[in-house]
Formats: structure tokens, C-alpha cells, sequence
């Protein structure tokens, strides 16, 4: 499986959506909760940084976010480095 493609992020969003649709199979076994809100969080590295478009049919989903997407820049210092630079 690629985790590099934004097809990758589409998928989450498909798997959230029938969380939600189907709440009754998602929580079987769970009889006092329910699903209020569906949240995608996406670390993206990928090469070409690209805003995601989602399809319309999720994105249309008014319980389901998508727009937790943070961007990590390659060239960025490195979290073992991060104190040390911090301190100059």
C-alpha cells in the first residue's frame, strides 16, 4: 500500500463516512454510545505538498471534519534537534 497519494486520505475520509452511516454495525456491542463527529487527522510528507480535494459525497457529510490536514516540511529541524535550537 502507498501511504503517499492522496487516494490514501480519501480512503480515511470513505471509512469515517460509514462509521457514521452505518453507526448501528460500527458500535455493535455498544448499546449506551453513538457517534457524534468523525475526524480525519492527516500528517502529510508527501513530495508534492497539494491541498486534498475530497469528493463532494463526504465532504458534504456535515458531522465528519476533514480539515484537520498539517503539512511537514522535510527540511524542517528534526524533533531530536528541536531543544538544542531552541536554546541558541
Amino acid at each position: 500500500m502507498s501511504y503517499d497519494k492522496e487516494e490514501r486520505a480519501f480512503e480515511g475520509a470513505y471509512q469515517l463516512k460509514d462509521y457514521i452511516e452505518n453507526e448501528e454495525r460500527t458500535l455493535e456491542g455498544s448499546k449506551h454510545s453513538r457517534i457524534h463527529l468523525g475526524v480525519l487527522l492527516i500528517f502529510d510528507a508527501r513530495e508534492e505538498m497539494r491541498d486534498i480535494e475530497y469528493p463532494e459525497e463526504v465532504k458534504s457529510i456535515p458531522n465528519i471534519d476533514l480539515s484537520q490536514h498539517f503539512k511537514i516540511e522535510k527540511d524542517k529541524v528534526k524533533a531530536s534537534k528541536v531543544y538544542k535550537e531552541l536554546k541558541k
